[in-house]
């Protein structure tokens, strides 16, 4: 068989037969079932337990599947809730289904899934990659499936939901390619529904909006349609699940997703073909799609492209940070644009109009401007007979109807249809003054609906907007000039915007979600899905609500040096990261922007490398892309960094890693230099594979994983606590009595070293006091309950703990304060008002002891115990009266009661003989 040279491609396995890709697709999948067989054998471990055993929802099996897509993934009976994950759920009910709850069987399923995953990668990158580059699609295949980093997300259970994150992320980019090759609706349908899944197991395939498109312009012969169609269809998908209450931020991520992946198309199409860039809004404009593309490069059209994006980015930012001058410039730039450009711009701005304040006044609620801008869009639509013009209007229409329907209802909507009605009822030459009397009806029922509703007529949203209409109206027909009407509401949509605004002291809405300490919401539910915020504390997440830019960027900056680090030499691997092992640093620490600088300049080198090395730099922006989400630039993470979020992007790091060994040792059909190749290849595969399998044995447990893991997290306080909170807890069902006091004595140790670490750490010093209760060590847990209350003055369980301690010392002058410290907090705590009663009954203190059980009696009505406290304190008193009422109510509980009995006899007896 002669073999066939081609630029760009490898030569090395070019002339074998096809059986060569049967070999390399077995020894992926032994490979990968090989290493992570020893972790099958474990049990369960860090956080498995919140998807699997005795789980509310996963443990009643396939019966739960409609309540678990309408729950949220992780809830418990404190009210905290967040993320939603409902097809990672559904894979543990399934299974708790067939097996019930088995950690064997979940380690075996996360194996098998995983190793699904690297067989699906390898025929993936074939397609992707073209059957000349199969050796490249096996390298990266296998330097991804024994590289250590994964060992958390295989061999922790609950990281599943990272497995099937990427699995249909694969299969969606997988059928995508499908779709570019045979342009079928139908596998563009799969392919979005393959990729709503990946977002319902985990939120983390949130990059492949952008991967899809970029590896397909990349690799595969895409016109803009099917640019346009797929981009557009993946930033609603992900826009709709994205983790934002605020609406207006979905609409701005889907914006910002969509005109990232035309950059990208404008981008590579210029290096390759010299594209015009009009051919992409021909889509748009209903122009023949299957034209011949422009090879002509228009430099005027790109000038617009970036105007445009610079506009947008400067009202987005204004809005962001509230800075109200932003997106005021913005606006009149845009206005001053549209009014002074030729007609092929003039649509372009005047789509931007619409979308700047449509989305400046969802965020503010001001649908005055919405009002003024839909007269506008309409007398646009009118009276400009455009055919280029029609879809302009049409996407103007509904990015101004929606915020319009959601902020006025029925009513807006049949303004909405009123004021269409008169301005189509004007465009009649011989009907106009029909037009006019329509809007006359309107200025007399109007001020009459809004007195009867008893509303000011003057903060009527319609009654301005048809004032401007009306006057528009009388300008055209006095003057016979669109011009001069559409100058008219240009100069009143920023005027009524600022005027509107000008007594407002905030944004009515966040755009982002803040950073804050010691708790934060990064998850906040949307309208749609049953997801809510999850809490952070400080040894979570360090950085303060009110951290600089600075401090962000260069936190951000230090983790990803540490992701580096992990990728290259993971041999230090961790179960948690966290304060302090990442501290908040700037931009001038050394690490960060060394990191700063070499993330900067890897983006710059993919650009520059891309027409010649597109393997490379497609790597290069895979990798950038995928862990810019895990940046904690935008949104803070769990621990500041974790391998499992490094699951994804480490892909783009083996595809740099396989192309730098495929094309770095090009073998140009020399034989030594194949074996080179090989040799570099599978002496870091096994280096790679002999970590990770080493690594699963230390996921045998919650206390192996710690413990191995403790000597190079010392700086973790969170790595710290949860050693020793593992510790008490392994003590507990220890019945070796000696055995689980040196089991206690270590969980104090490792508690102290969390404090050590970071002082103000309540769980820690919480946990440590019960410790050392539990040793009867009641000195230094005084100590420590104390220092609880500081930390957490309306926790109670420190102040109820204290109160104990002193109590059983015989200390009661001190005991009392904190036992009403802990009623305060949490005032139906029963064990509280009897020891209370004890106290108040040693020291004839009947008054005492009545106030406390006639507080306790409004929280448990009939309580017969209470009532014989009070029946005690009363003949204290010598109040036979109450005495008497008292054991009454007992009768009526048990009727009979003897020494109920007896004491209202007594009662009587004594009210007899006073009477």
């Amino acid at each position: 068989m002669q073999k066939r040279k081609e630029k760009g491609s490898t030569s090395t396995f070019v002339s074998k037969p096809p059986q060569i890709e049967k070999v390399y697709t077995y020894i992926l999948i032994i490979a990968t079932f090989l290493i992570y067989l020893n972790s099958i054998p474990n049990n369960y471990n860090l956080d498995d337990e919140l998807v699997t055993r005795n789980h509310k929802l996963t443990s009643q099996g396939m019966k739960a599947l409609p309540a678990i897509f309408s729950s949220p993934y992780f809830a418990d009976n404190m009210g905290n809730a967040y993320e939603y994950r409902p097809v990672t759920l559904m894979s543990f009910a399934i299974e708790h289904q067939f097996f019930g709850e088995n950690p064997q069987i979940s380690h075996f399923f996360n194996v098998l899934l995983y190793t699904l995953t690297i067989l699906i990668l390898f025929k993936l990158l074939k397609k992707l990659f073209n059957s000349e580059n199969v050796f490249l699609a096996f390298a990266v295949s296998l330097l991804f499936a024994t590289h250590p980093i994964h060992t958390e997300v295989v061999a922790g259970i609950k990281n599943r939901d990272e497995i099937l994150a990427l699995l249909f992320g694969l299969l969606s980019l997988k059928t995508a390619i499908s779709y570019i090759e045979k342009f079928n609706i139908k596998l563009l349908v799969i392919s979005l529904l393959l990729f709503t899944a990946g977002l319902l197991s985990k939120m983390s395939v949130l990059s492949f909006t952008l991967i899809i498109p970029l590896a397909l312009i990349t690799f595969k012969n895409t016109n803009h349609k099917q640019v346009i169609l797929l981009s557009l269809f993946l930033a609603l998908i992900t826009a709709f699940f994205a983790p934002f209450h605020n609406f207006s931020y979905k609409v701005l991520f889907a914006v910002g997703l969509f005109l990232t992946n035309l950059t990208f198309f404008i981008f590579i199409n210029s290096i390759h073909r010299k594209i015009n860039i009009q051919s992409i809004f021909n889509f748009f404009l209903k122009n023949d799609p299957n034209a011949p593309v422009k090879r002509v490069y228009n430099l005027s059209h790109t000038i617009t492209y970036f105007i445009i994006s610079a506009l947008l980015i400067i009202s987005v930012i204004g809005v962001i940070y509230n800075q109200r001058p932003l997106f005021y410039l913005s606006i009149i730039a845009t206005i001053f644009l549209y009014l002074s450009s030729t007609s092929r711009n003039k649509q372009l701005y005047f789509l931007l109009i619409n979308f700047i304040v449509a989305f400046i006044s969802i965020n503010y609620k001001q649908p005055h401007s919405i009002a003024f801008c839909l007269i506008f869009t309409f007398f646009v639509f009118f009276f400009v007979e455009h055919k280029k013009w029609k879809p302009y209007i049409i996407l103007s229409l509904i990015f101004l109807f929606v915020p319009w329907a959601i902020n006025q209802g029925i009513e807006g909507f049949l303004w909405f249809i009123y004021m269409g009605f008169i301005l189509w009822v004007y465009t009649h030459e011989k009907f106009r003054k029909l037009s006019f009397l329509l809007l006359f009806v309107f200025f007399i029922s109007s001020p009459l609906v809004s007195f009867l509703r008893g509303i000011s007529i003057f903060s009527s949203v319609h009654l301005y907007s048809f004032i401007v209409l009306s006057v528009g109206l009388f300008i055209h027909n006095r003057f016979k000039q669109l011009q001069y009407v559409l100058l008219l509401f240009s100069f009143i949509i920023p005027v009524a915007l600022a005027v509107q605004m000008s007594g407002m002291t905030g944004s009515y809405s966040i755009i982002i979600e803040k950073y804050a300490n010691p708790a934060s919401i990064i998850n906040v539910g949307t309208e749609y899905l049953p997801a809510g915020g999850r809490v952070l504390d400080m040894v979570e997440m360090p950085l303060r609500s009110d951290a600089s830019l600075n401090i962000k960027i260069g936190t951000g900056a230090f983790v990803l040096a540490e992701y580096v680090k992990l990728l290259l030499f993971p041999y230090q691997l961790g179960f948690y990261y966290g304060y302090s092992f990442i501290e908040p640093v700037g931009i001038a620490n050394f690490q960060s922007l060394f990191s700063l600088i070499f993330h900067i300049s890897l983006f710059i080198l993919s650009l520059i490398l891309f027409k010649k090395h597109k393997f490379f730099s497609f790597g290069i922006i895979f990798y950038l892309i995928s862990i810019s989400v895990f940046a904690n630039i935008i949104t803070p993470l769990p621990g500041l960094m974790a391998e499992r979020f490094m699951y994804i992007p480490s892909l783009g790091f083996s595809i740099l890693l396989g192309t730098a060994i495929v094309y770095g040792l090009k073998s140009r059909r020399n034989q030594h230099l194949i074996k080179i190749q090989w040799a570099v290849l599978l002496t870091i595969s096994m280096l790679f594979a002999v970590r990770a399998f080493s690594r699963n044995f230390d996921w045998k447990d919650h206390l192996t994983l710690f413990r191995a893991d403790i000597q190079h997290l010392d700086k973790s306080a969170q790595a710290n606590n949860l050693l020793a909170t593992n510790l008490v807890i392994y003590a507990q069902e220890e019945r070796n009595v000696e055995k689980a006091r040196e089991m206690q004595l270590e969980a104090i140790k490792y508690y102290k070293k969390a404090i050590l670490v970071y002082p103000d750490f309540i769980n820690a010093n919480y946990d440590l006091s019960r410790t050392y209760q539990k040793l009867n060590m009641t000195d230094s847990a005084l100590i420590y309950f104390k220092r609880s209350t500081e930390l957490r003055p309306d926790f109670f369980d420190p102040y109820l703990q204290i109160a104990f301690i002193y109590h059983q010392q015989d200390s009661i002058e001190e005991a009392l304060p904190y036992y009403y410290k802990a009623l305060e907090r949490k005032n139906d705590i029963d064990n509280v008002y009897g020891n209370l009663s004890y106290i108040y009954f040693s020291e004839n203190n009947a008054d005492s002891v009545i106030a406390v059980n006639l507080r306790h009696l409004r929280l448990r009505p009939g309580n017969k115990n209470i009532l014989i406290n009070l029946t005690r304190a009363s003949f204290m008193k010598k109040d036979y009266e109450s005495a008497a009422h008292y054991s009454r109510e007992i009768l009526k509980i048990t009727p009979n009661d003897i020494d109920a009995q007896k004491a209202l006899e007594e009662a009587n007896f004594m009210l007899s003989i006073k009477g």
